[in-house]
């Protein structure tokens, strides 16, 4: 009980210092936005490929942004934060685990705000059952967010960390854009989703215990 309460803790340490700094609210959802809005102005408002592409560009858009959310400033600890966390941590995965929870709430947040403007703006085909949305959403959120925070603790220390944990982060998304993209296309159409969420659902098992099993080392190596 005492792992889940000291992950609460982070999580929440992690929320308010987004809120104070408000990285995801004031820049990466209005660049999240914009982007969104670049891809109708490129294809000249078409409205047949706009309605195509729709769901692919809102989840590219997500992976995008949403690893500027796990990797944002506020989530980083400076080395006494983390000496101290250190000493006070019943396991060295209660880490992984709060901060993947502060990330996810962040996500789904970009989540929310990102999928009525693509609605908005490329009409894609209504789903066929809408109630699928949620899932599909919340498993790709949970695997971005703990992408992210994995390979922000792979490149802690190290002095190109904030070149390369974008590219790992992105590189280890790929399952869930691919998957969800998928998910989201097989709703539109009436294809089988099953495999896609089983793929979606398999990748963030995966994910959470590499972030758990690395957890140890990766303190280990960074202290």
């Amino acid at each position: 009980m005492r792992f889940w309460r000291q992950a609460v803790v982070i999580a929440r340490r992690d929320l308010v210092s987004e809120g104070r700094a408000g990285e995801v609210l004031w820049v990466v959802i209005p660049f999240a936005v914009v982007a969104l809005f670049l891809v109708p102005v490129a294809v000249g408002g078409r409205g047949a490929v706009l309605s195509e592409i729709g769901p692919g560009m809102f989840w590219i858009v997500v992976l995008l942004f949403g690893m500027f959310v796990t990797l944002r400033r506020s989530s980083q600890v400076d080395d006494a934060e983390a000496d101290a966390l250190a000493l006070v941590l019943v396991d060295p995965a209660v880490g992984f685990v709060g901060r993947s929870a502060a990330s996810l709430v962040l996500v789904l947040a970009v989540e929310a705000v990102a999928a009525p403007v693509m609605v908005g703006l490329y009409a894609p085909d209504p789903p066929g059952t809408w109630a699928w949305l949620l899932p599909v959403g919340l498993l790709a959120g949970l695997g971005m967010a703990m992408t992210g925070t994995l390979a922000g603790g792979l490149v802690r220390g190290t002095r190109l960390g904030t070149t390369l944990a974008p590219l790992i982060a992105v590189a280890l998304s790929f399952p869930l854009l691919a998957a969800a993209a998928a998910a989201t296309s097989g709703l539109a159409g009436d294809g089988n989703i099953l495999v896609p969420v089983a793929l979606l659902a398999l990748t963030d098992i995966v994910v959470a215990v590499a972030g758990v099993v690395t957890a140890r080392p990766l303190e280990e190596s960074g202290a």
